[in-house]
């Protein structure tokens, strides 16, 4: 049986860090994880501004520049496997998604959250 072994060595300037494979693993996964900024939504019955409407799909673009539409349980899915969603503000700052679950329905959604606290930052998104 051929055993490999992995040593990763990187050079900066007066010195030299030779990496252990699962430490460059770690590394690896950490910015493997995917990241997408959503820039649009999609209501229940195409009505943007009512409040009591369920956010069905979630428009969005990764960091390739590739834009899709999802619908919303797939975009759970998608978080529950630690990737990340977020909204962008003009400012430049991000609020990123979490996965909540509406205690009467059992049905899961994305909400944003900032500073420690949810809001609806989605629902200030225009309509896919």
């Amino acid at each position: 049986m051929l055993e490999l072994s992995v040593s990763i060595i990187i050079t900066i300037p007066n010195r030299e860090i030779n990496l252990s494979k699962e430490l460059f693993k770690l590394i690896f996964i950490y910015y493997s994880m995917s990241q997408i900024r959503i820039t649009c939504i999609r209501k229940d019955g195409g009505n943007h501004q009512n409040p009591h409407e369920g956010i069905t799909h979630y428009g969005w673009i990764d960091q390739r520049g590739e834009t899709k539409i999802s619908d919303r349980q797939s975009m759970v899915n998608w978080i529950e496997k630690g990737n990340q969603a977020y909204v962008q503000y003009i400012s430049g700052n991000k609020a990123y998604c979490s996965v909540r679950t509406n205690t009467a329905t059992g049905r899961s959604f994305l909400q944003t959250h900032s500073d420690g606290n949810y809001n609806n930052n989605l629902l200030s998104l225009p309509e896919c």
